[in-house]
C-alpha cells in the first residue's frame, strides 16, 4: 500500500500542474491510481535518445529538482535543450506518436518525479475531453517558448541571452523578491554554452563580465546571482519577452508552479 506521504506529494504534483488545472476531478484520479513516485540521483538516467516508447511506458512531472534533457552528437557537440523544473513533463511526446525518446533526460541533483504509466494517461484521454483540451494548451505553450527562445538567441547580444538564460533558471527564487538568488542546481559554462548553442569560450567572456560587474559570483558549477536589479536590467536592456512566453515562463506562483507546463 503506498505510503501516505507519497500519497499526498503524488496528488498535489498532478493538481498543481497545468495539464490536470482544468480537469474533471474523476480524470485526474484515474491516473493518480496509476502513477509511482520516483526518486533520482545527482546524474541518474531517466531515458535515452532512441530508447523504444514502450520500454519507457509513460512520462514524468517533476515534484522537486530538476532534470536536464540534452543530446550528445556524433561529432562530439553537446547541445542542452532544457533545464526541467517542478512541474513540468518529460519524455510526454513518445505517449502519443509512438516514437523513440528524443532527447537524453538526466537528473541534476536529487530528483523526484511522479511517473504516469502512458496507458492510464492515454485512457483518461478518451474519457474526458477536457484532458485532451489541456494536452494541446501545453503544446501550445511550449510551442509559444521555442518561437520565443528562437526569437531571443537570433536577435540579442550574448550577454543578453546569458542574462536571460540566468534569469530563467533562477526564476523560482526571483519571484521570492531577495535580491540575490542561487540557481537550483550546479551547471558548468560548457552547459551553458550547450543550452544557447554556442561555444564555452563566449559563455566565458559574458560570465567574466558579469563576475567583473558585482552581479554573478561563479564557483566550479555553482552560480550566485548576488544583484538580480541588474542581472534584469540586462536581460530586459534588449529584445523583450512577447507577452505569451512571459506568461508562460514568469506565472505567479500563487495557483500553479512555475512552469511553461
Amino acid at each position: 500500500m503506498r505510503e501516505q506521504s507519497q500519497a499526498d506529494i503524488i496528488r498535489s504534483v498532478l493538481v498543481h500542474t497545468r495539464l490536470f488545472a482544468d480537469c474533471d476531478k474523476e480524470a485526474v484520479d484515474l491516473v493518480y491510481d496509476a502513477c509511482e513516485l520516483q526518486h533520482f540521483a545527482d546524474g541518474e538516467t531517466l531515458a535515452r535518445f532512441g530508447d523504444d516508447a514502450a520500454s519507457v511506458g509513460g512520462f514524468w512531472i517533476i515534484a522537486t529538482g530538476c532534470l536536464e534533457t540534452s543530446r550528445n552528437w556524433a561529432n562530439g557537440k553537446r547541445i542542452v535543450y532544457s533545464y526541467q523544473m517542478p512541474g513540468q513533463l518529460t519524455a510526454f511526446l513518445p505517449v502519443f506518436d509512438g516514437a523513440p525518446v528524443a532527447l537524453d533526460i538526466v537528473a541534476r541533483g536529487a530528483v523526484s518525479a511522479v511517473f504516469v504509466p502512458g496507458a492510464a494517461f492515454l485512457d483518461a484521454l478518451r474519457r474526458y475531453p477536457a484532458l485532451a483540451l489541456s494536452v494541446l494548451a501545453t503544446m501550445s505553450r511550449r510551442t509559444r517558448v521555442d518561437y520565443n527562445r528562437i526569437e531571443m538567441q537570433a536577435l540579442n547580444s550574448m550577454r543578453g541571452n546569458v542574462a536571460k538564460i540566468l534569469a530563467y533558471l533562477a526564476r523560482e527564487k526571483l519571484q521570492e523578491g531577495s535580491g540575490n538568488a542561487d540557481l537550483p542546481f550546479k551547471i558548468s559554462q560548457e552547459d551553458l554554452a550547450g543550452l544557447l548553442g554556442v561555444t564555452r569560450q563566449n559563455v566565458n567572456k559574458e560570465i567574466t563580465w558579469f563576475v567583473r560587474q558585482g552581479i554573478l559570483a561563479w564557483r566550479y558549477r555553482e552560480v550566485a546571482i548576488i544583484d538580480v536589479g541588474r542581472l534584469l536590467e540586462v536581460a530586459g536592456s534588449e529584445e523583450e519577452l512577447n507577452d505569451s512566453a512571459e506568461a508562460a515562463l514568469l506565472q505567479s506562483p500563487d495557483e500553479f508552479y512555475l512552469t511553461s507546463d
